[in-house]
Order: structure tokens, then C-alpha cells, then sequence
């Protein structure tokens, strides 16, 4: 199962069968966009989610990981952060509309949190 996340600006994310990302970002102007690859997950992403404001990307995984990338003009495809409390798959992100940076994630039926 692959997962695939597009935002409001043409931003669009899916990921590949062996725990990639690839990511393509509309630069400032909208007349290019920037292609992203981030390889951090181990094992199948299955959660994608962009952040309202189109600069922080979600990604869960089978390895149990969350992942926060930031989407921004360098080449970094480093992670801005890493959670690793899940006890199971990461199958859903949700960003919150009411509060900048707050996250929701949820994991299979062995995550017990």
C-alpha cells in the first residue's frame, strides 16, 4: 500500500515500496517546484499528511516511526524530527487546525498508547 498527499498548492507527496518519500514542492514563485527524496523509513510509509501552512510534511511507517520533514528552498532531506514511541505501525497523521505544530498520530493494533 502506497500513500499519496497533496496539498492546496500543488504540493505532492507519495512514497515508494521500500520506505521512501518523494516529494515535490512548489517554490515560492509557482513557476518551479523543488523534488524532495527522503529515506529514512526502514520499511513502508503509510502516512502522509502536509501541515496546513505547507511547510511541514508527516510521514509514518511499518517501522513504527513518525517522521517531521522540512519543506524549504535547501536540499536537506534530513528529518526535523524523529518519534519512535509507537509500539506498531504509524498508519495515521493529523495535523490540528486550531493549534500551529500540534500533531496526531496513530499506529495498528499492537500500539497500546
Amino acid at each position: 500500500m502506497y500513500s499519496t498527499q497533496m496539498s492546496n498548492y500543488n504540493n505532492i507527496s507519495t512514497s515508494t515500496p521500500i520506505g521512501g518519500i518523494i516529494s515535490s514542492a512548489s517554490s515560492p514563485n509557482r513557476n518551479s517546484s523543488i523534488v524532495y527524496d527522503f529515506n529514512n523509513h526502514k520499511q513502508e510509509v503509510c502516512g502522509l499528511k502536509w501541515s496546513f501552512d505547507e511547510k511541514l510534511l508527516a510521514s509514518g511507517g511499518n517501522d513504527n516511526k513518525l517522521y517531521i520533514w522540512s519543506i524549504n528552498q535547501s536540499s536537506n532531506c534530513e528529518p526535523l524530527y524523529e518519534f519512535s514511541d509507537h509500539g506498531a505501525a504509524v498508519k495515521a497523521v493529523a495535523w490540528s487546525p486550531h493549534q500551529h505544530g500540534l500533531i496526531a498520530s496513530g499506529g495498528g493494533t499492537a500500539d497500546n498508547h
